[in-house]
């Protein structure tokens, strides 16, 4: 799943609904809808700040995005999907109120979008998250959609679930030679300048 982002110039919004019958929306009208990206202290790896329920991310190393909640959605079929999907990304961020703190590439509205290969096959969609986290070197931040002058419904970033140890087992299959060797307390720990602290894994295999 890919990213796209900016505030819209004008020019094309007109076209948003000329598939209409081959795309769907899904957003609330996006008048007094306001988007704030903020800049934010050092929020830790990423992916540790995803839910488990319909998480978005794109990330590299230590640098990246992720999102979560969806402030509008669009899906669409058909050839003229990715240009539907342009017009309808247009469309919708020159409604928005953007207040862009820290004007990196990544801040202000974003976008995760996925499209099938096929033009006749369905899943094309774009999805706007209600929060996006993003970092690229020493700068992170933070963007969120609200309503009018209301407060945040964000207050501060944390883990939603603590790092810790991985520990499973994997059993020879039954057709495994007797007296096959046991490998017991096998210890794999991840490369953490890649992947950061995510802890060990105990490998244990059994033979028959």
């Amino acid at each position: 799943m890919g990213t796209v982002s900016g505030t819209s110039r004008g020019g094309r919004a007109s076209a948003c609904c000329a598939s209409y019958a081959r795309s769907v929306s899904i957003a609330p009208s996006t008048s007094g809808v306001r988007a704030r990206t903020r800049a934010l202290d050092d929020p830790g790896p990423l992916l540790d700040l995803l839910p488990d329920e319909s998480p978005l991310s794109w990330v590299r190393g230590a640098d990246g995005l992720v999102g979560w909640g969806v402030a509008a959605r669009w899906t669409g079929v058909g050839p003229d999907r990715f240009a539907d999907a342009d017009d309808w990304w247009r469309a919708f961020v020159a409604g928005v109120d953007v207040q862009d703190e820290v004007g990196a590439p990544g801040t202000g509205p974003v976008a995760f979008a996925s499209f099938t290969f096929g033009e006749d096959s369905p899943g094309s969609v774009l999805v706007v998250p209600r929060v996006v986290v993003g970092r690229h070197g020493d700068t992170a931040w933070i963007t969120e959609f609200a309503r009018g002058d209301g407060p945040s419904a964000v207050r501060s970033i944390a883990p939603v679930r603590p790092t810790g140890t991985l520990r499973f087992a994997v059993t020879a299959p039954p057709y495994a030679k007797p007296g096959a060797r046991h490998v017991i307390a096998a210890s794999v720990t991840l490369d953490e300048r890649r992947f950061g602290p995510v802890g060990e894994g105990i490998v244990r295999v059994e033979g028959t």
